[in-house]
């Protein structure tokens, strides 16, 4: 194996297996939006001291690739991007090597299409909002007309006079 003494034996083809990968990703941009090339993003797994430094391309994108295994699911992974730092969870099944294990880190405000978390919040308050609208309309015309036959029954019984 030509090569493999450099970064140590076999650890940079352990690196091309799922359960010994960790991509994070994302994106840098300026407060008004636009892309942030050449941008420096250090993504840190503390508790092994392994860190990955990369640049953003010239659509303030990266992708930085951590030698992480099970044992290390749900560590907290760091990316540093200036002074700015974000700490994530590790969030991967251990056992499960099939799955890519993947996360997302942006930086500044997200753009149309990508997903954030102010989307999400809209879509689960539609959501809240069409159940409880059913439920309304259950009570209105299921549950209601079921408790006024009652009360009828009731009015009807009290008014015949009893022998």
């Amino acid at each position: 194996m030509v090569g493999a003494g450099v970064v140590g034996p076999g650890a940079a083809w352990a690196t091309h297996e799922v359960e010994h990968r960790f991509v994070v990703s994302g994106s840098i941009r300026t407060d008004d939006g636009a892309p942030r090339p050449d941008v420096k993003v250090v993504v840190a797994h503390p508790k092994s001291q392994l860190s990955e430094t990369v640049f953003t391309g010239r659509n303030g994108e990266y992708s930085a690739l951590l030698h992480l295994h099970d044992r290390d699911a749900g560590d907290p992974v760091t990316v540093t991007v200036g002074d700015e730092v974000k700490t994530i969870r590790a969030a991967y099944t251990p056992g499960d090597h099939h799955t890519p294990r993947t996360a997302r880190v942006d930086f500044g405000p997200s753009v149309a299409g990508e997903p954030s978390d102010h989307s999400m919040a809209w879509w689960y308050g539609i959501g809240g909002g069409v159940v409880l609208a059913g439920g309304l309309l259950y009570w209105r015309y299921r549950a209601k007309p079921a408790s006024r036959r009652r009360r009828e029954a009731r009015r009807q019984s009290q008014k015949t006079p009893r022998r």
